[in-house]
């Protein structure tokens, strides 16, 4: 199953918006020291998916913990992933090298809009893309941390809203194991691929960097300069375990399986060019534009099934 290192590999790879308007409320976003905590709640397709998390963010890092989760604590940041469990265990994965120019420019700040959050001085930005609104984005005037984001979908719906509901800016403590990350896996820029299945570009979505992810696959990294997904190609079907937030999509001569986390989504399909998951924050709109660029479900042929069988 390669669910878990396709999250991983998104939370490394988060995009930086371009605009340089934009890019600056970004930047400063990023050095904000603060703790707090916050509210996730996404309409999806296939029903509301929410969380309760606690941030800190410290050091250029964001470490994430859920209270009714399982104890783990994720600490991102400096190109790497580390997942510190609750018997002192880190998991840890490790980006090698990445591409350093700007990512596409579609985005545009429209709106700008002065305004009180938690009781602190704050600003609001809306962004657009093609004349669309598809974010609604509040940051903390002293400290820059972004407070509030409001993503929309096609008409202006509201697709997912994060926000803190309590924010301390005083000097926050990072909870981990103390534990030095173990790295399980370290990806290669520049792999060579297939251009078929992991296209230049895809809906404004632009390939920024493809890694070596094993011996029979490749994992690209697309941004649209606000939005980012990993698609990732395998000569092997992609599995999924089965779970109650998997849901199956007809599609062509085959079918996608689903899954929606918290401003998360994950595709995973068969074509006839090998096994292909798509991992994201896209709102559903953009996830079909995408999808709808890319090889589609297909059953592979009866050679290539024996093929599999007998090679792997």
């Amino acid at each position: 199953m390669r669910k878990a290192p396709l999250l991983v590999v998104m939370v490394l790879l988060t995009p930086v918006i371009t605009a340089a308007d934009l890019s600056d409320y970004l930047e400063r976003s990023t050095t904000a020291e603060f703790q707090g905590d916050q509210i996730v709640t996404c309409a999806t397709p296939d029903g509301v998916r929410d969380a309760v998390l606690q941030i800190v963010g410290r050091d250029g890092s964001l470490v994430v913990t859920s209270p009714v989760g399982d104890g783990e604590s994720l600490s991102a940041g400096y190109g790497s992933l580390a997942v510190a469990g609750p018997d002192g265990s880190v998991r840890a994965t490790q980006v090698a090298s990445a591409t350093d120019g700007p990512g596409p420019d579609r985005y545009s700040i429209v709106e700008t809009i002065p305004g009180v959050y938690l009781g602190r001085s704050a600003e609001t930005v809306v962004v657009e893309r093609d004349g669309e609104a598809r974010a609604r984005m509040t940051f903390d005037a002293e400290t820059g941390a972004l407070l509030r984001s409001i993503v929309f979908q096609a008409g202006q719906r509201v697709y997912c809203d994060a926000r803190m509901v309590s924010f301390d800016p005083s000097a926050p403590g990072i909870v981990t194991s103390g534990a030095e990350p173990e790295v399980v896996h370290v990806l290669e820029s520049t792999a060579e691929f297939d251009p078929r299945a992991l296209p230049d570009e895809v809906e404004g979505f632009v390939r920024l960097d493809q890694y070596r992810y094993d011996d029979s696959s490749v994992l690209a990294y697309y941004s649209d300069g606000f939005f980012a997904f990993t698609l990732l190609h395998s000569r092997r079907p992609v599995r999924l375990e089965t779970s109650e937030a998997l849901t199956r999509v007809e599609s062509g001569n085959g079918f996608y399986e689903r899954i929606y986390g918290p401003g998360t989504s994950l595709y995973v399909w068969e074509s006839r060019l090998g096994g292909l998951a798509m991992f994201g924050d896209l709102p559903p709109d953009l996830q079909d534009r995408v999808l709808a660029g890319l090889p589609e479900p297909d059953q592979p042929s009866i050679f290539i099934r024996w093929w599999r069988r007998i090679f792997g």
